[in-house]
């Protein structure tokens, strides 16, 4: 998988993986009579003509005798009906009674093409002047904050979304408008206009704002984005909402202010159960939040946070995608 497990896209039954974009593939190893088991034991994958190898030992395997190990690759063609196949002890290393369980049914994938990205960013780094004298204005930007908040969720974005890569850099900074609430919209056209200075020429444009920026329009959000705009703004503090506004730019649960369904921790609140993986961290996501949900106003400069999904219970989540939103945003960047 690349983000989310047994991606099919297209209905075709094969697993959909985007071209060049890392892929981490999970085999599970049952050792029959484990406690017979005395060498290190290799397991084998195969695709696209080239092999993967891992070792694993017998001291490696949990009581029942079991393993799973985690193979990182590459798809590097385009096509569909490609094979990938596993098998442990390729080489007949190890003295088996059945000698005919050793390999996992082949797996059908399809690799295809989609856009990569670029996404600028842009800071604004404090308000132009005050206009409300019955509420504080924001602070300046927390420029060490803005540094990680670029990073992250940029990085989130490439884990998340379906692309080979994310470019795209920090390309300028300005003061915001002081006007309340509308000034947001000229902030949005302001980095616009500067990101389209920048080379290469961004898709989108993700504005990070102060601690303060939103309450001082009258909003209790983190992130907003407009109808028809390809800029969104972004609390600094908030590392998954560039990957929730960046989606609605694309069409993804557009607000019902855009004559669209409606948010989705509004249609399925707090919103939808996530599990995949992120390759790129080696973390596994196993009953997450999908990123358009409603993230806790408490989850700051974090990708995991107490929270209730759609089905699941209070817990510890780790913010991802659910394949629903992942086979979207999949078919609309293939267009």
């Amino acid at each position: 998988m690349q983000v989310v497990f047994d991606a099919d896209i297209d209905g075709d039954h094969e697993t959909d993986l985007v071209l060049k974009k890392p892929a981490g593939v999970l085999v599970t190893v049952h050792v029959i009579n484990a406690v017979a088991l005395k060498v290190a034991t290799t397991v084998q994958l195969q695709f696209q003509q080239v092999a993967y190898r891992k070792v694993f030992q017998p001291s490696e395997l949990t009581n029942s005798g079991d393993i799973q190990l985690t193979f990182k690759m590459v798809p590097v063609h385009l096509g569909t009906h490609q094979l990938l196949t596993a098998i442990v002890d390729p080489d007949n290393a190890v003295l088996e009674t059945d000698e005919t369980n050793n390999s996992f049914d082949p797996i059908m994938l399809s690799i295809r093409q989609t856009r990569s990205l670029v996404i600028h960013y842009v800071k604004i780094t404090r308000i132009s002047r005050c206009l409300l004298r019955l509420s504080p204005c924001y602070r300046p930007l927390d420029e060490t904050a803005a540094a990680t908040a670029f990073t992250q969720s940029k990085d989130f974005i490439r884990g998340t979304y379906p692309v080979q890569t994310i470019d795209g850099a920090v390309v300028g900074n300005f003061e915001g408008n002081a006007i309340p609430l509308a000034g947001m919209k000229a902030d949005v056209d302001r980095a616009w206009t500067i990101a389209m200075q920048a080379t290469p020429t961004p898709d989108r444009v993700v504005v990070l704002v102060p601690t303060g920026y939103f309450l001082y329009h009258t909003l209790n959000v983190a992130g907003y984005s407009f109808k028809n705009k390809k800029a969104v703004l972004v609390e600094v503090s908030c590392w998954s909402c560039a990957a929730h506004e960046v989606g609605h730019t694309y069409g993804l649960h557009t607000p019902k202010s855009w004559g669209g369904p409606g948010e989705e921790y509004q249609t399925n609140p707090p919103g939808n159960c996530a599990t995949g993986y992120w390759v790129d961290r080696d973390v596994p996501v196993t009953q997450g939040l999908c990123f358009m949900g409603s993230v806790p106003s408490t989850a700051i400069q974090t990708f995991t946070f107490p929270r209730e999904c759609a089905t699941g219970p209070l817990a510890i989540r780790h913010v991802w995608i659910d394949p629903v939103d992942y086979k979207f945003l999949f078919n609309t960047l293939s267009q």
